[in-house]
């Protein structure tokens, strides 16, 4: 082999290698930009699911808040409609002594009172007559006091002080307010959201 051969074959064998070292890293070049872009496509997918788990979550606090709000405000309005309705039955009670029949009312709220020798019955000022009346004609001997409320109805106490009837149209009303409520819950809440 003559030198120049030698030469071109050495030229030759390290264009080969130029060429095989150039094609591996290029290679390796295209193999690392898609691993890189994998990467970055799992990272993307990865922030955008946090991104969307995050918003659902604002989202659901959102919603919740607002359902929350909506719901006190609903009872709120409800609260309003029964304090009214209680008011005006307390009002129309207070009516009810105008009535010509309100004698006979009185005595059914006398009847239902358990009444024994020595207790106290309380009343309005402008039911101590008929209060008195009445009693009178039942037999137990019962003390009659006056209070100024204005109600209507009467409360018993027992002689020792331990036991208290209120038999008042405003206290039947306060027990009612329940049932009140329920009505017109009925009314203004559709069924699941009644309470």
């Amino acid at each position: 082999m003559t030198e120049e051969r030698f030469l071109d074959s050495l030229g030759e064998q390290a264009e080969r290698e130029m060429a095989e070292i150039s094609a591996a890293a290029g290679a390796e070049v295209r193999r690392i930009r898609e691993e890189a872009q994998r990467e970055a496509r799992r990272r993307s997918s990865e922030r955008i699911g946090f991104a969307r788990r995050e918003a659902q979550r604002v989202r659901s606090r959102i919603v919740n808040t607002a359902r929350l709000e909506g719901r006190k405000t609903v009872l709120t309005a409800l609260h309003k409609v029964v304090d009214g309705t209680v008011e005006k039955l307390i009002e129309a009670s207070r009516r009810l002594r105008d009535r010509d029949d309100y004698g006979t009312i009185f005595q059914c709220l006398l009847d239902e009172c358990l009444l024994n020798d020595g207790d106290r019955l309380i009343c309005s000022r402008a039911d101590s007559g008929l209060a008195r009346s009445l009693i009178a004609r039942r037999g137990p001997v019962l003390e009659v006091e006056v209070h100024d409320e204005g109600g209507t109805g009467l409360i018993v106490i027992s002689s020792d002080g331990t036991f208290i009837q209120r038999n008042t149209f405003k206290e039947r009303i306060r027990r009612a307010r329940n049932a009140i409520t329920e009505r017109v819950a009925a009314r203004i809440l559709p069924g699941e959201e009644r309470l």
